[in-house]
């Protein structure tokens, strides 16, 4: 059974309402100090003025705490957490968009992976000075144009990559053809066994 996190609109209505009681009450009880600040400014008629707008003060605060006590037991009587069944059809979770985007995450995650695993390999390859730039090698190397020639009858898929940009790229690029190679990985779905050839750009005339 799948829950949601929130108990629902009305749940969330009490929550909101409560903090509004507690700042009125607050509000209230600074207002109830006296105005006056010695014996002298105590006369008469301030003195009732005064006593008579505590005493609705007073009842504005006992009001406030009575709304606060009341708005605390409904909030402790909602269920923090509700089957998604039960939500209303306008708040319920679109759990597809969720799936989609694992999806989409997990094959970002696995084409990463794939990349860095390629890029610890390149560095194997090229000197030591230009390490760093193993990984704009490998990115290179994906954008590369590349010729795929199946040949059902020896059971292999061979994978022609043009060459690269510079000398150096290339030699590192022919020693991971070789190791590629090595490993017999056959192409999903078939029994072909992929080789990996480097071969020179056709140069147009």
């Amino acid at each position: 059974m799948r829950y949601g996190t929130v108990g629902g609109t009305q749940a969330k209505a009490v929550t909101s309402q409560t903090p509004s009681p507690q700042s009125k009450r607050w509000r209230a009880r600074k207002a109830i100090s006296p105005p006056w600040s010695s014996k002298s400014d105590i006369e008469t008629d301030n003195v009732q003025e005064c006593l008579s707008r505590k005493q609705g003060l007073q009842e504005k605060i006992q009001k406030q705490e009575a709304r606060l006590v009341e708005l605390k037991r409904q909030r402790r009587e909602q269920e923090r957490k509700i089957p998604i069944s039960e939500l209303p059809e306008a708040e319920r979770f679109d759990q597809s968009c969720n799936r989609s985007k694992h999806f989409i995450d997990t094959i970002k995650i696995i084409a990463y992976r794939a990349e860095t695993a390629l890029v610890h390999t390149l560095r194997e390859k090229i000197p030591a000075h230009h390490k760093d730039e193993a990984r704009s090698l490998a990115r290179q190397i994906f954008q590369t144009e590349a010729n795929p020639i199946p040949d059902p009858q020896a059971g292999t898929l061979t994978v022609e990559i043009h060459g690269l940009s510079t000398p150096r790229d290339d030699a590192a690029l022919e020693q991971l053809c070789v190791e590629l190679t090595t490993t017999e990985t056959k192409y999903p779905g078939t029994d072909l066994r992929l080789i990996y050839r480097k071969v020179s750009r056709k140069v147009s005339r």
